[in-house]
């Protein structure tokens, strides 16, 4: 019997509202580990790079508000990045804030000490939609003119980082939620939009499969393209850069909260970026897990 016929003989029939709420003034450990792959030609010169980054911390949640939506603080404690340079010349770069004497680029160990312990807050609603978020964009700012020496130019390139952008890149692992109450095997759509890096519109399928050990199993496909309606640095990369794709994952939600507990993604992208009138191919393929697990 496959995974779906066990999801479907235990919950067949009953119906979920599904919705972001967790219990007020609770604490869980966040954990983000991400890999990427990707492979660039430049003037006729191949790029290959492959990148392990892992980061650690806490997502508190606060008080329910009077609209039913919740103060939620993310602070990242520890940060830990290989990166494999493999062409045109071979480099390992590692980070872990946690030892010191590990050697790295020292704009990078830059911005990653001006994030550690820096609270980020968020306000999201029952939808999953972040109405607000503040605190990564000062920092990563303050990083890049420390090791750029220009705070003009530090703030144009911390330019993807603004609050806004930024919510749209926490929505993409919060807004998940159908419109209204569901069963095992109905889907839902949600358009989403990625700014921090390059910017990418998702349309993403969820398909209800079914419930297990108290929690609600959600698959995810999706298609990817370049999101041309971005604002600030991303609007201009979205003008050199012509990306398509595609994403599958698997998304384990509490069944009380509504907490999406693991959300695993894979995505295969590949794409052209345009300079100078000429065009260099990109290829990318990224795997991401994504965990909340409750603390006393």
């Amino acid at each position: 019997m496959t995974l779906s016929a066990v999801l479907f003989s235990c919950s067949s029939g009953k119906e979920y509202d599904l919705k972001y709420r967790p219990v007020a003034n609770t604490r869980y450990a966040f954990s983000n580990v991400t890999t990427m792959h990707m492979d660039q030609k430049m003037m006729g010169q191949a790029m290959k790079m492959d990148q392990e980054m892992i980061y650690d911390g806490t997502y508190d949640v606060g008080a329910m508000s009077s609209d039913s939506s919740f103060e939620v603080t993310l602070i990242y404690t520890r940060v830990r990045t290989t990166q494999n340079m493999m062409a045109p010349t071979a480099k390992v770069t590692k980070f872990d804030s946690d030892v010191r004497d590990t050697l790295t680029e020292a704009e990078d160990q830059a911005m990653y000490n001006e994030i550690l312990n820096q609270p980020m807050k968020m306000k999201i609603s029952k939808e999953g939609r972040v109405l607000e978020f503040s605190g990564m964009y000062d920092a990563v700012k303050k990083a890049l003119a420390s090791s750029e020496g220009d705070s003009k130019m530090a703030e144009e390139m911390a330019g993807q980082f603004t609050d806004d952008n930024m919510k749209g890149t926490m929505e993409y692992m919060f807004r998940i939620y159908p419109d209204g109450k569901v069963n095992a095997n109905d889907s839902w759509e949600i358009e989403q939009k990625y700014e921090a890096g390059y910017p990418m519109k998702i349309q993403s399928k969820y398909l209800l499969e079914g419930e297990k050990d108290g929690r609600i199993i959600l698959a995810n496909t999706g298609t990817i393209s370049t999101n041309k309606g971005g604002k600030g640095l991303s609007s201009m990369l979205a003008t050199m850069i012509d990306l398509s794709g595609d994403q599958t994952g698997t998304i384990e939600l509490d069944l009380k909260t509504g907490l999406p507990l693991v959300n695993s993604t894979k995505m295969n992208i590949t794409g052209e970026m345009n300079m100078m009138g000429a065009k260099f191919p990109i290829s990318m393929s990224t795997t991401s897990k994504v965990t909340l697990t409750p603390m006393k």
